[in-house]
């Protein structure tokens, strides 16, 4: 890492030296396109930050709209720097979402996250969701969304076939409900439901029978333990007490 004392601001027109960094945010061309008209008006040269390669570390949208107006760009090289670097950077002015981080590890071609993303897309969950269906309904993701914001993401086979498993349930059964109430994206449904599947005497075909012979649409609940108490007085409809059990386990 360079010494801040021996750090100095140089200057260029030659702009392909310098490198955009695989795994940093998606450029937003509404973004560049802002600082361009910024820079119309008055060019403050604020420098960007590179490491010794010149991949770009700190400044990816202001370089691109300075290059595109022909604007000398005003960089500062730091040795050492990387993708965490830019992250770190990135999370002191605009936090990174989740949809940040997902899409930086495609870029560096992280499998798991592929994995991810391919789930995501095929059942249309939410991130919130997904963490929980592809841990086979482990509701304390603390862990897991840290493990997903520092690249170190893992969904083993099992995981994946559970996570695939539970989403097609839950998409059927929320089909069975009114769809003007959907609840099947909400996150305490689907924590409610794999809290279920993990049961083992829930029976699935059971439960699709129950919703079609109830016909009671599913209402947006406050709580998970709401949700559950509706799956289970939908899944033991006209059910004798002694033959119920719960499925919140």
């Amino acid at each position: 890492m360079s010494n801040l004392n021996t750090m100095r601001i140089e200057k260029t027109t030659d702009y392909k030296r310098f490198a955009l960094l695989g795994g940093n945010r998606v450029v937003s061309r509404a973004h560049v396109k802002h600082i361009k008209n910024s820079m119309l008006e008055k060019t403050i040269p604020v420098p960007i930050i590179v490491n010794q390669n010149l991949q770009i570390i700190d400044g990816q949208h202001r370089f691109l709209a300075a290059s595109e107006l022909k604007k000398p760009i005003h960089f500062i090289k730091m040795s050492g720097l990387s993708l965490p670097d830019v992250q770190r950077l990135n999370s002191n002015s605009k936090n990174w979402s989740l949809n940040d981080y997902l899409q930086s590890y495609l870029d560096l071609k992280k499998k798991h996250y592929r994995v991810y993303a391919d789930f995501m897309k095929e059942y249309g969950f939410k991130h919130e969701q997904n963490f929980i269906l592809l841990t086979c309904g482990n509701l304390t993701q603390t862990k897991t969304r840290s493990d997903f914001k520092q690249g170190r993401l893992r969904i083993t086979p099992e995981q994946h076939q559970w996570g695939k498993m539970a989403a097609q349930r839950i998409i059927e059964i929320g089909s069975k409900f009114n769809k003007e109430q959907n609840c099947t994206g909400r996150r305490y449904f689907v924590a409610a439901c794999c809290k279920a599947f993990n049961v083992d005497r829930y029976n699935h075909s059971h439960m699709m029978k129950k919703i079609k012979a109830r016909r009671k649409p599913l209402l947006p609940q406050a709580s998970l333990q709401d949700y559950t108490r509706i799956l289970e007085d939908v899944y033991f409809y006209k059910i004798s007490d002694a033959k119920k059990f719960r499925l919140d386990v």
